[in-house]
């Protein structure tokens, strides 16, 4: 189970470091960078929540069942794909055109499995795991993406 939680935390490490290069990409824009430093900052606590539930699995359980595997083996292609794409440099339409397909994968529904099958475990957690928005990350990039985005376009 640790080794599926340090590789669904590393995930999230990564698309953190994404919206950090978006952040470091867009910093003449000050709005648009704070937004991709906070989606960052996000991320990153996604994967401390998702190692803290260390502390509800103990070392030797084995991991839940599916194909996490072929799963996180996916994630991590997409992953791959859409940092090298960022990493060529990217306008800011193709910047949240990356995040939403990030958004859109089973990142955060694994995250969410995890956070849910930790249940109650998670004693001081709680009010971390309230915070970290999973639900909300899609719909929040995509209101920013129609606030930031919808400026650069002209209006017929």
């Amino acid at each position: 189970m640790w080794a599926l939680l340090d590789q669904i935390a590393d995930l999230e490490r990564r698309v953190g470091r994404l919206y950090e290069r978006f952040a470091d990409r867009f910093r003449a824009a000050p709005l648009v960078a704070a937004y991709w430093r906070d989606m960052a900052d996000e991320e990153r606590l996604h994967a401390l929540i998702v190692l803290a539930a260390r502390e509800v699995f103990p070392a030797t359980e084995p991991a839940l069942p599916g194909g996490w595997q072929q799963q996180l083996t996916n994630l991590g292609a997409l992953l791959l794909s859409v940092e090298a794409r960022a990493q060529q440099g990217v306008s800011l339409e193709e910047a949240f055109a990356c995040a939403e397909t990030v958004e859109a994968s089973e990142l955060n529904a694994v995250t969410a499995l995890i956070i849910r099958h930790s249940g109650k475990g998670f004693s001081r957690l709680g009010p971390l795991v309230t915070e970290a928005g999973l639900d909300h990350h899609h719909e929040k990039l995509l209101q920013a993406r129609q606030t930031f985005c919808s400026a650069e376009k002209p209006r017929a």
